[in-house]
């Protein structure tokens, strides 16, 4: 008898967007029912970059992980969830499609063309694209039209998820936490789902 492989869900980009929705669904997940149910789930985190200060506002850090990767940042704060519910980091940024060849479900979370279309070109994953800039949030996912999905991923410069001048100033903008609520969201819906329950799938969604 072969065992039941744990649900891979690999988040791609563990900043603003990323880390919220990795806390949430994390945590949602404690009483190990779902997980259990599907034989584990593995969330593999992948970013190569350090928590810094100014990370603090709209990442879900604390002060004394500056400093630290990321997703080491990450796992150490959702240790021991459940038994069967684990958190893996991985500090490296996504450059080949190969990376993914386990995941069930692959979320990308980064403000970057690269990755994002490396995600995109994935055959027969369950994905999604989840941004913001400033209170404005888009999901995609591989139910989108592929042509919508092209034509919202041009060329463009690496941007964090705040305005120009909006962590100096004080005057944040909350798109991400509202970009990770609608991301948490499909994600525990195809958990569900995937546990046998009835529930509305999202398509793209633009708030």
């Amino acid at each position: 008898i072969t065992a039941q492989r744990p649900l891979n869900i690999s988040i791609i980009g563990a900043g603003g967007i990323g880390s919220n929705t990795c806390i949430l669904l994390v945590s949602a997940l404690r009483n190990g029912v779902l997980a259990e149910h599907l034989g584990g789930i593995e969330f593999h985190l992948y970013d190569g970059d350090k928590v810094e200060e100014e990370n603090l506002i709209h990442q879900r850090f604390t002060p004394d992980q500056i400093g630290m990767t990321k997703v080491d940042a990450l796992t150490e704060t959702l240790a021991g969830i459940h038994s069967a519910v684990q958190v893996v980091p991985h500090s490296i940024n996504l450059r080949d499609p190969n990376m993914l060849s386990n995941a069930h479900i692959v979320i990308v979370a980064v403000d970057r063309p690269e990755p994002r279309r490396i995600v995109h070109s994935l055959e027969d994953k369950e994905w999604y694209d989840s941004r913001c800039m400033g209170d404005f949030t888009l999901l995609l996912s591989d139910r989108t039209d592929p042509g919508t999905v092209g034509a919202l991923t041009p060329e463009h410069a690496p941007a964090s998820c705040q305005p120009e001048g909006a962590i100096e100033s004080g005057a944040i903008q909350f798109g991400f936490a509202n970009a990770a609520v609608h991301l948490a969201d499909a994600i525990m819906r195809s958990i569900l789902r995937r546990c046998g329950h009835k529930t509305e799938f999202p398509d793209s969604i633009c708030d």
